[in-house]
């Protein structure tokens, strides 16, 4: 007897997180707080712009996705990653 997933910091084993695009406005929210806190403090961009973002995302999400935006930014630019 399975119970539900309560939050998406305590999910079952095996159980996977719906995927959500990231929209407009979280994108810039993130870009923002990397501009006002140094890269890496993903917790304290969370704290401050956790309005802007779905409620199923995570610092995690929050670190991935700007790893991507720097990845896709490079290759926009035409550098080697």
């Amino acid at each position: 007897n399975k119970r539900p997933v309560a939050s998406a910091h305590f999910r079952e084993p095996g159980a996977f997180k719906k995927r959500t695009l990231w929209s407009p406005a979280e994108v810039a929210a993130l870009r923002e707080g990397v501009a006002e806190f140094p890269e890496g403090e993903w917790t304290k961009i969370y704290e401050k712009y956790g309005s802007f973002f779905h409620q199923s995302r995570t610092t995690v999400d929050i670190k991935d996705k700007w790893r991507g935006l720097q990845k896709a930014d490079q290759k926009a630019a035409g550098e080697a990653p």
